[in-house]
């Protein structure tokens, strides 16, 4: 790899890590700074009962997905839910299935929410709903096998507020009642997360295949980026021994200051290559004819072949010692060889 591109390389990567950077801080900032997240440790924040879950001995996460995607066997707990989240028709569904094989959630709101029948979860159950706690107006609801178990005033619960004792107990009470090792707070339903991740939705085999793709183009992509084996030429060059030798020794009579005997060696070889290429074939080529055709050809526009060839003779007939002269002829004429060898 040359340095440019290494450079280019090394500032793509720097770009790309940048960008990565102010995104994960803004999005940072914006879980600190939402109201009853646990994320946020602020007045509003409900951090504190994230800690009071873990201090109590119980394995906490945060939960930033549709209920679609929860795993059995653990107790979530939503703090202040949006309303327009928890209330969606497919979210309400598949958390109702969820509740119903036998898990539960914890659900911390607001009596007038309640009243008002805006959590649609609970439609139709408030007839079977029991007295949970003996702090607030708490309720709990078995929806079949698993059950809801409803704190009220979600304000109570907050950083600032927990400093009451009684909330922290009705909650300590809620988490032991479900019986499980596993709480999961939602943060899902206060506008975080997604709601439908890629390799949730397609499942361990999805992800399997995603796996093999990502593989086989990163293999493709490395195939491609290297040479393997000889290239393919249009018009073929047959490498022989004696003209490697020829270019070995030219290096040693350049490091002798031989100019005008390096210029020779190359430019001879680069008679034989052009005529080939050219189509030229025998012992005896007029070099002329040569260059008076490859002065027509669309491949060498612009590189007047002939003019060079005239000033390669004059030099090597001359007998020149201007290396600066030279380098800038063998520079031309390996211009042109790159041409021929594409």
């Amino acid at each position: 790899m040359r340095k440019k591109e290494i450079f280019i390389f090394i500032l793509v990567f720097l770009f790309l890590s940048l960008v990565g950077i102010i995104i994960l801080d803004i999005e940072i900032e914006m879980k600190e700074s939402t109201n009853y997240s646990t994320y946020n440790n602020g007045k509003n924040g409900t951090r504190v009962m994230y800690r009071l879950a873990k201090e109590m001995g119980f394995k906490v996460g945060r939960y930033e997905k549709s209920a679609r995607f929860l795993p059995d066997g653990v107790t979530m707990v939503a703090i202040s839910p949006r309303i327009n989240i928890i209330n969606g028709s497919l979210e309400r569904k598949y958390l109702l299935d969820w509740i119903e094989r036998g898990n539960t959630l914890i659900l911390i709101g607001s009596k007038e929410l309640l009243i008002g029948n805006n959590y649609k979860i609970l439609e139709g159950q408030e007839e079977y709903a029991k007295v949970f706690s003996y702090f607030g107006d708490n309720r709990m609801y078995n929806m079949g096998n698993g059950k809801v178990i409803y704190l009220d005033n979600y304000r109570r619960y907050t950083n600032d507020s927990i400093k009451n004792l009684d909330p922290g107990v009705a909650f300590i009470h809620a988490l032991q009642v479900s019986s499980n090792e596993m709480i999961l707070f939602n943060e899902f339903y206060h506008g975080l997360g997604r709601e439908m991740p890629l390799l949730d939705v397609i499942g361990f085999t999805g992800r399997i295949i995603l796996a093999q793709l990502m593989l086989a183009i990163i293999i493709y992509i490395f195939i491609k980026s290297r040479r393997f084996g000889k290239p393919a030429v249009v018009y073929k060059i047959i490498k022989r021994e004696e003209n490697e030798n020829l270019y070995a020794l030219s290096n040693i009579y350049m490091k002798a200051k031989a100019n005008s005997m390096v210029l020779e060696i190359v430019y001879e070889k680069f008679k034989n290559e052009l005529a080939g290429f050219l189509g030229y074939k025998g012992r005896e080529i007029n070099y002329d004819e040569v260059f008076n055709e490859a002065q027509k050809n669309p491949l060498f526009k612009g590189m007047n072949i002939k003019e060079l060839a005239g000033n390669c003779e004059q030099y090597i007939k001359n007998n020149i010692n201007d290396k600066r002269k030279m380098e800038s002829l063998y520079i031309k004429l390996e211009e042109i060889r790159r041409v021929i060898r594409r």
